[in-house]
Parts: structure tokens; sequence; C-alpha cells
């Protein structure tokens, strides 16, 4: 039996603290939308705001490498994962359906009301057994052309998108737009996170990290032109579209950690196998149940007012950490919440 991987573990750890850096809308703390104020500590207070779109992406590459390299019936994924996301959103379906006394929520919420994730991991889930195939017959040639394409299929529809945006002469054009927005999330990322753990001798590291740093100052960049051509228009759309590189470079940044005697090490082998179990319900809880607004308004929010941003949000991602993460290790002492979450 394979040995517990506490890498994999730490970059769930590093994801769920990105996404909750994301959903605090840090930029609406540090980043002034009113152009006219826009400075250069500004323009470095994006880099954050621009990383923490991998969160996401670093959650579906450990899937990939838990997933994708397994060999099972689709009885077997139908009824031991599929089962378990579709208990999870008819759940929250159900939950929410209860506390608003109406039957149709609990369909709409189902059906569209969710956070996008659930959905997109359904899919990959569903396709399972089609990814396999892929990844565990890639050469080693197709891997490397695999991360090149796809990198250069996220930049280049970042390039369309704002040009869709700003150049009346490419809005609705099928042949500009399409092919390049294929590029899905609950595709790419866990085939990329497969190949990087598996093969990672394809893969040098100052290439992930030259590419970390172009990708970035690249997504910093059409930010700042959106924000010159329209206004801010495609803000948010213009953060996600540079991130694959700088994704799969804090990916393999982490798991090419060497397994050394150092205190480091150490701690995380004990720490990082007890808090990863906890991410998943961690973000439901920051993406279903509102707890983040109302923990801000009743309790931090006079006292965050008055910080840099910057400050304010790495104070108040410090207290949902700690107060999302009791709460789903108290539920998760129930067995069959256990199994779901």
């Amino acid at each position: 039996m394979k040995k517990h991987d506490w890498r994999l573990d730490f970059v769930k750890i590093i994801a769920i603290i990105m996404v909750l850096y994301n959903h605090l809308y840090c930029y609406s703390f540090i980043f002034s939308y009113n152009v006219k104020e826009i400075g250069i500590i500004h323009y470095l207070l994006l880099i954050p705001s621009l990383l923490c779109k991998c969160g996401p992406p670093l959650f579906f590459m450990v899937s990939g490498v838990v997933l994708l390299g397994k060999n099972e019936t689709y009885k077997k994924i139908l009824s031991h994962r599929v089962s378990r996301i579709l208990i999870v959103m008819i759940g929250i379906s159900m939950f929410k359906g209860i506390y608003e006394k109406s039957l149709s929520v609990v369909v709409s919420t189902f059906f569209g009301g969710l956070n996008w994730y659930l959905y997109a991991y359904l899919a990959f889930l569903l396709m399972l057994p089609i990814y396999r195939r892929i990844v565990q017959n890639f050469s080693d040639n197709e891997w490397k052309w695999f991360i090149l394409i796809v990198s250069c299929l996220n930049i280049l529809q970042a390039i369309l998108v704002e040009a869709n945006i700003t150049f009346v002469t490419f809005s609705n054009t099928p042949m500009i737009v399409t092919p390049w927005a294929s590029v899905s999330w609950h595709i790419i990322f866990p085939i990329l996170g497969y190949g990087l753990y598996n093969r990672q001798e394809l893969v040098k590291q100052n290439f992930m990290n030259i590419g970390m740093v172009v990708s970035t100052f690249g997504g910093i960049i059409g930010i700042l032109l959106d924000i010159k051509l329209t206004g801010g228009a495609n803000f948010e759309m213009m953060h996600q579209f540079f991130i694959v590189l700088p994704a799969c470079a804090i990916f393999n940044f982490i798991i090419c950690i060497e397994e050394k005697d150092t205190t480091f090490i150490k701690l995380m082998n004990r720490i990082a196998p007890k808090l990863a179990p906890l991410t998943f319900g961690m973000f439901l809880i920051d993406t279903h149940s509102g707890m983040r607004d109302e923990i801000y308004g009743l309790f931090f929010k006079e006292v965050v007012d008055g910080l840099h941003g910057i400050l304010a949000a790495w104070w108040i991602i410090i207290v949902l950490l700690v107060v999302y993460g009791i709460i789903v290790w108290c539920v998760r002492l129930i067995p069959i919440v256990k199994r779901v979450l």
C-alpha cells in the first residue's frame, strides 16, 4: 500500500486559505476602484489577489493525483464517489429549502443554486473512466505538449476576452472565442496534477518558477489594461485567466519538498493529515452558509475597517479558519457525516 503523502494534504491546506482569501473579495479591501488613486502599492497587492485564484485548481490537482491513477468500475465510482457529492448537494439544498420553508427552493438550489465547484467536481467524477484512460496512456512527449498547450490557451483566452470587451469586431465571433474557452478547470487541472505528481522529472522547477512569474505579471498587466480600457468591466474574469502556470508552480513546489529530518517536515507529517480532511467541510461552510458575512458584520467590521486592507484580510482569514475548522471537526465526530465530509 502506497504511503500517505502529507504534501498533498499541505496543498489542500494552502488551497483552502486561497479560497477564503478569494471569497473575501480582498481586492475590495486593498484595491481602489477609483483608477485615479491607483499607485504602486496597489499594483503589488494585485499579486495575492491574482494568486488566490489558484485555490480551486489546486483542489482539482490533488483530486487528479488521488483518483486518476486508480482502476475502478463505473459502478464503484457511482456508489462511492458520485453518491457522496450528490448527498452533499441534496443535503445543502434541503437545508436551504427547510430554512425558507419552500420545496421549490430545494429544487432550484440543487439544479443551480450551489457553488460552481460542486457541479464541476460532479462532472469530473462522471468522466473519471475516460480521463483515466487518457492520462494512464500519455507518453512523456504528450505530457510536455499538454502542459504547453493548456498554458498558452489559458493566456490566449484572457487576451481574447479583453479584446471581446474592448473591440466590438471580436464580439460573438465563435472562431475567435469558442476554441480557447474550452479549457475547463475540472478537466485540465486534475490531469495536470496527475502528470506533475507522477512525472516530476519531465518538468524542471526553474521552468515552473519562470512561468509563474511571467504569468503572474502578465495577469497584472491584463488587469490594469482592463481597468484602463473598460474601467474594470471584466476585472474579476481577468484574475483567473493567467493561473495555469502559477497553480502548477505552487503544486510542483510543494510536492517536490524532500523528506528530510527537519522540524517543519516532522510537524507537517503530524498536522497536515489531520487538517486536510477538514478543508472540504470548511469550503462548504464558507460558500453556502453565509457565516463569513455574519462573523465579519457582528464581530470584526469595526476592527478590520481600521486596518490596512491586507492586514484586515489576513485577520479575518485566521478567524474563519479557526471557526470553520472547529465546526467541521465537531460535525465529523458523527460517523455518517464523516463518510461524506
